[in-house]
């Protein structure tokens, strides 16, 4: 079982958001929108509630509106895809695999992280993947000064703690290497809690997500949750609470637009 970790709640003031939803980087907001694979081309219409939250106004002014907000650590708050792709390659190349381009690894990465490395192309009924989950996590942290916060992260933190909003952590990041990440980079004080893994196969978080919401209280209607994955997205439907994605992660911004929540193509935009 992980174990969260000591929260550290703090006074908060209310913030002022000042944005104007042009200056986001979202598309106008439409009941429908097209998007195309390969010779294909597939209608998505989009939650009423979707319109409403984005078409008027601006997304920051929206997360006034939450007591809680959960963010995920990679691709998110981490500007981490550069390393996490070149170690990918480091091993592929051990294995005699071609290496991923980065547009390929945006395309095919995913959770559970096993079927993104059979898609990469390893055969894991040959290759052990316990043993490539491990040493992947090993070269990760071991590199980790490789791999920089975005540049607007303490400033969105802050705002939003300003706010009175509690804020936590939640990554298919083993647990105790979640913490020691968030303590090298002196985040530690910025969330009430961090949620990780028991492991590090990165298998999915819905589970952690849950025990996160019964264990600190978190009303889902009260919550939304930052990330930048379809799983993030499948995460915070199952949990039944909103998410806000960022295109400037682990998935492109085309991929996440397939979905029906509000894509940014950056973390500042939510706080320009």
């Amino acid at each position: 079982m992980c174990i969260p970790a000591t929260p550290l709640l703090q006074t908060k003031s209310e913030a002022n958001f000042n944005v104007d939803a042009s200056s986001l980087g979202i598309a106008p907001m439409k009941s429908d929108f097209a998007f195309h694979r390969g010779n294909k081309t597939a209608k998505v219409r989009r939650s009423s509630r979707m319109m409403e939250r984005c078409t008027f106004g601006n997304c920051s002014m929206y997360l006034k509106k939450f007591k809680t907000v959960i963010w995920d650590w990679n691709g998110t708050l981490l500007d981490d895809v550069t390393l996490s792709l070149s170690i990918v390659n480091e091993i592929l190349s051990e294995h005699n695999v071609p290496k991923l381009s980065l547009e390929r690894y945006r395309e095919i990465f995913d959770f559970p992280v096993r079927l993104y490395y059979e898609r990469a192309g390893l055969d894991l009924s040959v290759v052990d993947f316990e043993i490539i989950s491990g040493e992947f996590c090993y070269r990760f942290e071991s590199r980790l000064q490789l791999a920089p916060l975005f540049p607007s992260v303490n400033q969105a933190l802050d705002q939003i703690s300003q706010s009175g909003a509690r804020q936590f952590l939640l990554s298919s990041t083993e647990h105790h290497a979640l913490n020691r990440m968030v303590k090298n980079f002196g985040l530690e004080g910025k969330f009430d809690a961090a949620k990780g893994m028991t492991d590090g196969l990165a298998t999915g978080k819905l589970s952690a997500g849950k025990e996160l919401l019964d264990q600190f209280h978190i009303e889902p209607s009260h919550a939304v949750f930052i990330g930048d994955t379809v799983h993030d997205a499948e995460v915070a439907d199952s949990l039944g609470i909103e998410c806000l994605l960022i295109s400037s992660g682990h998935h492109s911004h085309e991929r996440l637009s397939r979905l029906k929540h509000p894509v940014f193509s950056t973390l500042d935009m939510l706080f320009q």
